[in-house]
């Protein structure tokens, strides 16, 4: 009985958790891009329709996620369902804009360094959560589990920008070796102890972990490890 009392306690000492990593996703995604949004709103990027359509749903996607977790947390319910509809519209806008711009990009994957293949590989696995995160709503424990992952999933050109921007004062010269040695560690480290954390949630607050979790981050892995191993650099 100690046990399954403790659960709930749990979850209440936790609740901040869904409202905390979602929010922390914004601020890397704002980090990541802060050079079309504030330092360099002059590049071309910016005037590209593409590119400005794709960062509007990009943005849009983790704003309304964020809100959304702060919604719950409130017992916002019915602004919560409202707004729900929005975002997962503006998941399928993010979905189409993206496979879009690689169609429009690159030509084949043999085009494409491991970077985009793990960047297009991923973006089925986004659009499948985004899709079982519409058909479990009514499960909430599947339902936010599914738009976590799937944001996840939807990390590598957040966290390659995020080094950019974060490490120049210690690597002004991105192509130097020690700067990709720092590119590794940052990429794989902050990625895996993002999803690390939504794991260390479920053991505590579930005493196991979801399969929604780990089926989810094992997709996620093979994905990033076999296209980090298998496709040269270059």
């Amino acid at each position: 009985m100690a046990t399954l009392a403790a659960k709930p306690a749990s979850r209440t000492r936790w609740r901040y958790f869904f409202p905390g990593i979602t929010s922390l996703l914004l601020v890397l995604s704002l980090i990541a891009f802060s050079d079309n949004l504030v330092t360099d709103v002059g590049q071309p990027s910016n005037r590209t329709p593409r590119l400005i359509i794709h960062g509007l749903f990009g943005l849009g996607w983790s704003v309304s996620l964020a809100l959304q977790a702060w919604l719950v947390l409130m017992r916002r319910t019915a602004r919560h369902r409202t707004i729900g509809a929005l975002l997962f519209l503006i998941g399928a806008g993010l979905v189409v804009s993206t496979a879009f711009l690689f169609v429009t990009t690159f030509r084949g994957f043999s085009a494409m360094s491991a970077e985009v293949v793990i960047n297009r590989l991923l973006l089925p696995v986004f659009a499948f959560c985004l899709w079982q995160a519409w058909r479990e709503r009514k499960r909430t424990d599947f339902h936010k589990r599914y738009l976590l992952i799937g944001s996840f999933a939807m990390l590598s050109p957040v966290l390659s920008r995020d080094f950019n921007h974060l490490s120049w004062p210690w690597y002004p010269d991105p192509e130097g070796a020690a700067a990709d040695t720092a590119f590794i560690i940052f990429y794989f480290a902050t990625w895996s102890g993002l999803i690390g954390s939504l794991w260390f949630y479920d053991r505590t607050t579930l005493g196991r972990i979801h399969r929604v979790t780990w089926m989810g981050s094992l997709a996620i892995a093979v994905i990033v490890v076999g296209a980090t191993v298998l496709i040269p650099p270059g």
